[in-house]
Parts: C-alpha cells; structure tokens; sequence
C-alpha cells in the first residue's frame, strides 16, 4: 500500500546522501539499499520510518543459489495436443549428466545420422535450455549441468515445433528429478586485514562461517587472512570483524565461484524455505 511513497521517500534520502544508493536485484526482485556500513545504513531506515512514516520491512539480501545435477539420468516423454481437429504429437528422448562443477550449461543434440529439420532441432534445444531456467530442488537456475537431445520423433503428417518443444522440456525436467539435483551457493573470497592479537579470534570466527582459511600473510605489523567464505553466512561480517578487533580490522570481498552446499546446509535452507 506504501510503495509509491517508500520509493519517493527513498530518492529524496539518496538525493540527500549519495553515498546511499538503491538497485533492484534481477534474480531475488529485492528492492537493496547500500551504504558505508551498517550503522548508516540503520540511519536511513530510521529516517524513513520516523520522518517519511513508511512501514517498512527490512532484512537480510536473500541468495541467489544455483542447482546442478550430480548424476546422469535420461527420460523420454510424450506430448500430444488437439489444435484445429488435428493431433499434433511428439516424443523426445533426453539424458542429463553433470560438467565441471560451476561452468555454464551445455545443450547438444546427440541424434547420429537423421533428416530432421533444422526447425525441429531448435525447437528441441530451446525446451530443454528454457527447462534450466527454473531447477526442481527450489527453482534456482541450473548450472554445470550437460543436456543431450537423444532422439526426436514425430508424425510427418502432424509434424510442429511446438509439441517438440514441449516434449523436451518436459523430459529435460523428468531427468533432472532423477539426477540428483543439488543447491550450489556463491563461494567469496575474503580478505580480512588486523592486528596480529587478533588473528585467532579472526579466524575462529572465519571458521565458524563454514569459511575455508587458506593463508596468513604478514603486511608490516598487521596480518592479512585470505579464505574462501559463502555468502550466506558474511551478512552483518564488518561489524563483528570490528567487534573482534577493536576497531582495527578491516577486509575485502568478492566472488569467487559457485560451490555445492553441504547436505545439512541445503536441508536447513529447503527447510525454511518450505521446501521439505
């Protein structure tokens, strides 16, 4: 009911502060407001909620997961449809495998010798590639994952694309369902920078993040902690590194990869996602 008002009041707060800013996120659609820490930006909520009177619901940046299959499986579907007083069908035969953890999609057609049009290919292709969109463990988008178009068949007479396409997106996420399919999340690497007292509270603290330290670099009289962290669990991380370190710490992060979850990470998550 708010909305309109919140975005106004927010523009008029980023007009007063540039250091603030506001971007849509494409893959959560999350209205995300930045700024120079968490205390500014704890301001800024204040404000629009105490001066601009908007209700607003804040909270932590959801996580743009990804889903991979982990074992190969194949599936075959039918699909028939009445258009016009004429039976259009197709059955396309699919089999679905996984590539190196993290690199992109591939699609292919693994058909041998065929006159198949080039039509009917695409069509094909297009619905296994649409199915990776949209996994079947939460609906991220999958990712490492090989798709092999194994046969199309289809009536000369009834022949369209639109059966084909279908029929393939259809066998594309029947095999997903028999692959083993799980959540990858967003591996970063962090850089955290304190005083050499510190180094062992920093770390414990990096462990307890799931993080994975792997050097200690000595710069002059500061220690410089290089790891491997999920983004999940570095929400709210500059406050506590400052609380660890007096104030003396400070660290850098960006992404490095996307990584398979731990079994009991993933069920924790579907959980509060209501997935299971």
């Amino acid at each position: 009911a708010q909305q309109s008002k919140m975005m106004e009041s927010i523009q008029r707060l980023i007009q007063e502060d540039p250091s603030s800013g506001l971007r849509t996120d494409p893959e959560t659609g999350q209205l995300l407001l930045s700024g120079m820490g968490e205390l500014h930006l704890e301001i800024l909520v204040d404000r629009l909620k105490r001066e601009f009177k908007v209700d607003v619901n804040v909270g932590k940046p959801q996580v743009s997961y990804r889903e991979t299959a982990v074992s190969e499986s194949k599936s075959q579907k039918y699909f028939e449809r009445d258009l016009a007083g004429k039976l259009q069908a197709a059955k396309v035969s699919i089999r679905v495998s996984s590539v190196d953890e993290g690199e992109a999609n591939s699609v292919m057609l693994s058909l041998g010798e065929n006159s198949i049009s080039s039509e009917f290919k695409q069509a094909a292709i297009k619905g296994a590639s649409e199915c990776l969109e949209n996994g079947i463990v939460a609906g991220y988008q999958v990712l490492g994952t090989k798709v092999e178009i194994l046969s199309i068949d289809f009536e000369d007479d009834s022949a369209h694309e639109a059966p084909i396409q279908i029929a393939a997106s259809m066998a594309t996420r029947e095999a997903l369902r028999s692959a083993d399919c799980r959540l990858m999340e967003p591996i970063f690497f962090l850089e955290a920078v304190c005083p050499e007292e510190f180094l062992g509270a920093v770390i414990g603290d990096i462990n307890s993040r799931r993080g994975r330290v792997n050097s200690t670099v000595s710069k002059g009289h500061l220690q410089a902690i290089e790891a491997e962290v999920p983004l999940a669990e570095l929400f709210g991380y500059a406050t506590d590194l400052r609380s660890l370190t007096q104030g003396r710490g400070t660290f850098i992060m960006k992404f490095l990869q996307y990584s398979m979850m731990p079994e009991r990470s993933q069920k924790e998550l579907l959980q509060k996602m209501g997935r299971i």
